[in-house]
């Protein structure tokens, strides 16, 4: 489920046609949410969960996952790094597949190690993934044998097992960048008082040296094991052969006994505004991050998900502000934004950050949270909130024109979330037919009211990191907390929406000639030299509804034009750059996931 952006309010009555509104069924607040109906899911005897649905984009494809709700933070003090070694010794041998043969097999069938056939360790879950071919024979039944195998049939011979941990301890030494660096020093802060701040999944290197075959195998007997584990499996084949052989294949799986309870470990509230400030030679960005903390709420109901509507509006509405405040040259930064998403330990978190400049960083972490607390205190216009309920319903208008073609891996990843998060998962017409109904219904006061509640009982946290230099002095926890304080305390003049309804274009230029065409049938790209010289490409597609891509070779990037609307998103440009999640403070876990 996301929450996205941008249509006009004045398409509703098309955009959604009236026999879907009919068979989205019961949508009244206390509704619950129900699951998409397209996923074949269930769990075995065993307590094994599965979700299996027919997915033709691409055509000829699957895409497969064994995800493992188990991770670094599970780690017995002896373990430390082990989670992530298990995932690597599963590649190294199994019953079926000793030593290196899984590999050789899936490449001898076109399945590319990374792209393909690939893992990746954080501090809650180990995911197994394999992308495979449909319509090659059997190797997509090899492909759930695979997963069965990893699930229970890893052999941890002795002699790949030494040799792994000098893979891991490669891994270890080529993340040791700068942004590695700060991390270590901040996780303390972030996660203070929490088992996440000593979980890092790539570990510590004594244990991984020195730990014994015994040590990493209890790990793997204790936490992979069926009642901690989903398949999902997501393309083009026939659902009820393959459910069939899904059950066939994990129902032999048995959980220990006795079963060692998964114990959560939460990260502690705080009152008191913690702050990390930290340099390093290498880091090439100056970057300042507030977090507030808080307890999160499963969204379950009709009404939860309404919720989550009138967060996306508020956000949608501040960043507007915040980009407009930088087009005007009011906010020196590169760059700035905030976003409301999930974090660690059963919490969510409302995320303030900003790229800034060495030479006006007060100004630009001032300048930034004002933007916050102004809207706090005096609230949005009524035109914002339009233009912003346009913008959400433009962006679902579009993601469900574009439902057909919506990639396997997308629907694979969804429902990772609703396995290990409970992330709800009804569907792209339900989630349409929400946000037809209660969109509209959202009241100005409402996203106001919202602006307080993610702030408010939470936990707060500043972070800030740039470079190490003689040329640069970074500010200190004592003036970052002057800041905060300062802006805090501040009286806002309410903002005043002074949005042109003029044209993009006054007077239209002199239109001017086609002079050449060239054709090139073979690519079906078609070349027009103009009369002022300049040369257009254009190669009509099918791939996405209603979106037009325009390029021209001064540009950094494309500009993604709705045919009702043109809109460039810096804030999701530049989150993109930093590896930002549209709307979670992942910034934060640049260091929590490895891949092999």
């Amino acid at each position: 489920m996301k929450l996205p952006r941008i249509l006009y309010l004045a398409f509703l009555s098309v955009l959604l046609p009236l026999p879907l509104l009919a068979q989205t069924g019961a949508m009244e607040l206390t509704s619950p949410l129900p699951f998409d109906t397209a996923v074949r899911t269930g769990k075995l005897p065993n307590g094994l969960t599965y979700y299996i649905r027919h997915n033709s984009y691409p055509e000829h494809r699957a895409e497969l996952r064994l995800v493992v709700h188990a991770g670094s933070i599970l780690e017995d003090p002896d373990q430390q790094g082990l989670a992530h070694l298990t995932e690597h010794m599963c590649f190294n041998g199994t019953v079926e597949y000793p030593h290196n043969t899984l590999e050789s097999f899936l490449e001898e069938h076109g399945a590319r190690f990374g792209a393909d056939l690939n893992a990746s360790t954080s501090f809650d879950e180990t995911i197994y993934k394999e992308s495979l071919p449909t319509d090659q024979g059997p190797i997509l039944d090899s492909g759930v044998d695979i997963l069965a195998e990893w699930a229970h049939h890893v052999t941890f011979d002795s002699i790949e097992f030494e040799k792994e941990r000098g893979v891991v301890r490669e891994e270890w030494r080529l993340g040791r960048g700068a942004f590695e660096r700060i991390y270590r020093k901040q996780a303390p802060i972030i996660f203070a008082g929490s088992r996440y701040a000593e979980r890092n999944p790539i570990g510590l290197l004594p244990v991984i040296d020195t730990a014994h075959l015994a040590t990493i195998k209890r790990f793997y007997h204790d936490w992979y094991r069926p009642d901690l584990m989903a398949v999902i499996i997501v393309g083009d084949f026939n659902v009820d052969s393959m459910v069939e052989r899904v059950k066939s294949e994990f129902s032999p799986l048995t959980n220990p006994n006795p079963e060692r309870p998964r114990t959560e470990y939460p990260i502690p509230m705080h009152e008191q505004t913690f702050v990390a400030v930290d340099t390093d030679r290498e880091m090439p960005q100056t970057i300042f991050t507030m977090l507030f903390e808080r307890p999160a709420k499963e969204v379950t109901t009709v009404a939860d998900y309404r919720t989550e509507i009138v967060t996306a509006l508020y956000e949608e509405m501040l960043n507007d502000r915040i980009h407009e405040a930088i087009q005007k040259g009011e906010l020196p930064t590169a760059f700035a934004g905030a976003g409301d998403g999930a974090f660690l330990g059963h919490l969510k978190a409302f995320s303030i950050f900003a790229l800034l400049q060495e030479d006006s960083v007060d100004s630009g972490v001032k300048g930034v949270l004002q933007q916050v607390f102004r809207a706090e205190q005096t609230g949005f216009d009524a035109s914002e909130l339009e233009r912003a309920k346009a913008s959400l319903l433009t962006k679902m208008g579009q993601q469900w024109n574009e439902r057909d073609k919506t990639q396997s891996s997308a629907f694979v990843n969804e429902y990772n979330r609703n396995f290990t998060d409970q992330e709800p998962s009804p569907g792209i017409d339900y989630e349409y037919a929400l946000y037809q109904k209660y969109v509209p219904t959202i009241s100005l006061a409402e996203v106001n009211a919202r602006s307080a509640q993610l702030m408010q009982n939470a936990s707060p946290v500043m972070t800030f990191e740039g470079p190490a230099s003689n040329k640069f002095t970074p500010p200190t926890k004592d003036q970052l907390l002057a800041i905060l304080n300062t802006v805090k305390s501040e009286h806002y003049a309410a903002y005043v929406d002074k949005t042109s309804k003029a044209p993009l274009i006054a007077t239209m230029p002199k239109p001017g000639k086609i002079v050449k065409e060239t054709k090139l049938a073979p690519i079906g790209v078609t070349i027009w030299q103009l009369s002022n010289g300049a040369r257009v490409i254009f190669k009509p597609t099918t791939f996405k509804e209603d979106e037009i891509l325009f390029h021209a070779p001064d540009d950094l990037e494309s500009v993604h034009c709705d045919v009702h609307v043109c809109s460039y998103r810096l804030i999701g440009l530049y989150r993109r750059r930093l590896g930002l999640a549209p709307s979670t403070p992942s910034r934060l876990f640049l260091s929590s996931s490895y891949s092999r």
